[in-house]
């Protein structure tokens, strides 16, 4: 099951690249790569330490305490990481044109319209293995495959449907409203074996924050110089979300008051 549930993620990657291809001609395949793939390494940056960090750690609490233990740890990971994923996540987008000119040329500078709808999809599908894991704890291959090939049917039907009408657009919406999907079912489905506590409404701020951190750096126009706009733009970024978080979370202070004591956390 896990090798199958890898042959479909492969297929959620790569087919709507046919679709383009047929409906719309290579050059906007393209342009469509190049947003993409610069989602993709955001994602391998930002999700691939946590992931290896996290799964162990996941599996201690549950072997040594059981489920309400790892449902706790898990809530307060996720709790943490979406500080950090919504921060990326909004700035990426915030700089995104100017990243993909200096990546790519000014070619395909159009490519970051794409981005608001890319970054979303594939950092939630990044994060889906947090989701999952009830079904990881137990076990339960055979779930996660069904739900990842049921993603993969979904997401080909999107893009034969999306894509001729709408071209590259079609194919982010239809990675977007895949993903989101498939995080939707893990959590309905993994839930029933592991139920976590995750904290809503801390999330629906953490969102808060990153848009206002976004209007913050999208509004700044520092001429030509791509290097020192980046530069400014993303020390901006993360002052303007930092303070918001620690106004608005408390846990985020009582992080920062433990590092900065050098102290564990109590939980």
């Amino acid at each position: 099951p896990m090798m199958l549930s890898g042959i479909c993620a492969s297929a959620m990657n790569l087919g709507d690249r046919f679709f383009l291809q047929a409906y719309h001609g290579s050059a906007t395949v393209g342009s469509y790569v190049v947003a993409y793939d610069m989602c993709l390494y955001i994602q391998i940056l930002v999700m691939t330490s946590f992931r290896l960090s996290a799964l162990p750690e996941i599996v201690s609490k549950y072997t040594e305490f059981g489920n309400e233990e790892a449902a706790r740890f898990l809530a307060k990971a996720f709790q943490y990481f979406s500080w950090l994923l919504v921060g990326v996540g909004f700035g990426s987008v915030a700089v995104g044109k100017q990243v993909l000119t200096l990546l790519a040329s000014e070619k395909y500078a159009d490519s970051s319209d794409l981005l608001p709808i890319l970054v979303p999809g594939i950092l939630i599908g990044g994060i889906c293995f947090l989701f999952a894991s009830g079904l990881y704890l137990k076990k339960r291959n055979d779930i996660s495959l069904a739900v990842t090939a049921t993603s993969t049917v979904v997401n080909i039907g999107l893009n034969y449907l999306l894509i001729p009408p709408l071209g590259a657009r079609g194919a982010a919406l239809a990675t977007l409203l895949t993903y989101l999907l498939q995080a939707v079912t893990l959590l309905v489905v993994s839930g029933r074996m592991l139920p976590v506590p995750f904290a809503v409404t801390s999330f629906l701020r953490t969102l808060g924050c990153g848009f206002a951190m976004f209007l913050a750096v999208r509004g700044l126009s520092l001429g030509p110089a791509w290097f020192a706009s980046i530069s400014v733009k993303v020390v901006v970024g993360v002052v303007v979300y930092g303070i918001l978080l620690l106004v608005l979370e408390r846990p985020a202070r009582e992080l920062l008051g433990s590092v900065c004591a050098k102290r564990p956390l109590a939980n």
